[in-house]
């Protein structure tokens, strides 16, 4: 019996696994999985969290590059050696500021597991990328964007 019992139950559970429910039609589903899909379209959250954003990909890359990234008096293109010393050079600093935290006592006990934890984990360089500020948008002028990184 209890065998049986056993067997009815996993049948229930895989049955009950193979169901996912969407509130999309499935018009809809292929119609987001083409967007996502085109390499053409870029998809955004929007800032201030007011809804995603599609825009055109080449218009996405020349206005953050424009606005943003070409800004010489904010940003700074380093060569792949520098920005490499550079990275390093910071993970030395953070790492010795752990240690002086250390020195100070427990008071500083999740600062320092923050730290080190972004230390041991953060094995990547941060991305930059622009949210639309749609909430700003004005005839004739173009679509500004805050940047994240």
């Amino acid at each position: 019996m209890l065998k049986e019992f056993a067997g009815q139950y996993k049948r229930a559970i895989e049955r009950h696994k193979h169901k996912k429910s969407s509130n999309l039609s499935k018009i809809q589903i292929r119609l987001l999985t083409s967007l996502r899909e085109n390499d053409d379209i870029t998809i955004l959250n929007s800032d201030k969290n007011l809804g995603p954003v599609a825009i055109s990909s080449k218009m996405y890359t020349r206005f953050v590059l424009k606005d943003h990234l070409l800004q010489n008096n904010t940003y700074q293109q380093l060569d792949e050696e520098t920005a490499i010393i550079r990275i390093e050079n910071t993970r030395k600093q953070i790492a010795t500021f752990i240690q002086r935290l250390k020195a100070e006592g427990e008071q500083f006990e999740e600062d320092i597991t923050f730290l080190s934890r972004g230390l041991q984990q953060n094995k990547r360089v941060s991305q930059f990328y622009g949210l639309p500020k749609i909430h700003k948008l004005s005839p004739g002028k173009p679509i500004k964007f805050r940047p994240i990184i």
